[in-house]
């Protein structure tokens, strides 16, 4: 039985790479970096990732997510971002993934964010139908249907990147209740079939989120697009709960996404500012102006005459 599932999902692959390589069309007039929507979990949303600065005996807090930290790195040329990341995405994982894509094929992307889209659709506990997964199989049945979705967006014509699956198995996180773990086996089938997937599609890169959520498990120096963390220097990557990525963490996805996108399309040619001091840097002073627009707010209030 698993056999023929297998073969099955392997003929609905083919099937779809065919017909996305044939519809892909890119606009001429547009760069890669152009129009850029940013898709998916908790991850993607910058589930509690923030800059806290504090001046003056006054603390301001910035939360930030993929977007916000892509828009402050990219230099010089502005670009039309739109973020449809929800950190509610494992609420209805296959109907959020289907209204996020409608949503963002109406943005007319030139790139696409997916870094952790196909996460809920492996973990948790619902599938397409919203109802409870009972096998492994379910939980690949509802992974297929989820990249099913994010063809749209490759045959579009816009350069997709999707991350893969991490396996947490090992390293448990504290947000996630047992039945919420596929077997490591499913995950490493379903990493499989993505592979397989992104193969046949010439504007599709796969970010390695595993082997990067695996390595800062062991606390080693890693390099992720061209630029190298080493996390007893500069930090953990990823936060506590072991799901979700730090602030540089954060950095070092986009980092990676950025190379994935220039080996897709050498054409682009946009700067990034990829160092985390740097742009925790840039919010730390815009919080700073904030600051001061508070302090002269209230001092305003204080002296204004009462009626």
């Amino acid at each position: 039985m698993k056999r023929a599932f297998l073969l099955l999902a392997s003929a609905w692959i083919t099937l779809c790479g065919s017909r996305a390589i044939a519809q892909e069309n890119t606009p001429a007039t547009l760069g890669v970096f152009d129009r850029i929507a940013v898709i998916g979990a908790s991850a993607s949303d910058g589930f509690r990732v923030g800059v806290v600065h504090t001046e003056h005996g006054i603390t301001a807090r910035e939360g930030e997510d993929i977007d916000d930290i892509l828009a402050r790195s990219i230099r010089c040329k502005p670009s039309i971002l739109t973020s449809l990341a929800t950190d509610g995405y494992f609420l209805a994982p296959f109907m959020t993934c289907h209204a996020q894509i409608e949503r963002a094929l109406r943005a007319k992307p030139t790139l696409v964010l997916a870094l952790d889209s196909l996460f809920w659709h492996l973990y948790g506990t619902t599938g397409v139908d919203g109802a409870l997964f009972e096998s492994e199989d379910d939980r690949i049945r509802s992974f297929i249907a989820a990249l099913g979705e994010i063809d749209q967006l490759v045959q579009s014509g816009a350069v997709v990147i999707v991350g893969d699956v991490p396996d947490l198995t090992s390293a448990p996180s504290t947000m996630l209740g047992p039945a919420m773990y596929p077997k490591s086996e499913t995950i490493a089938r379903a990493n499989a079939l993505l592979r397989e997937w992104a193969k046949q599609r010439t504007r599709v890169r796969l970010l390695a989120v595993d082997a990067l959520m695996a390595i800062n498990r062991r606390e080693e120096p890693v390099a992720f697009g061209g630029i190298v963390w080493d996390p007893k220097k500069d930090g953990p990557l990823m936060q506590k709960d072991r799901l979700h990525p730090t602030f540089d963490g954060t950095v070092a996805l986009i980092a990676g996404a950025i190379e994935l996108v220039r080996d897709a399309d050498p054409s682009a040619r946009v700067e990034f500012e990829l160092d985390p001091r740097v742009l925790r840097g840039c919010i730390c002073a815009e919080l700073a102006v904030q600051i001061e627009q508070t302090q002269k707010l209230e001092a305003t209030r204080q002296i204004a005459p009462s009626n």
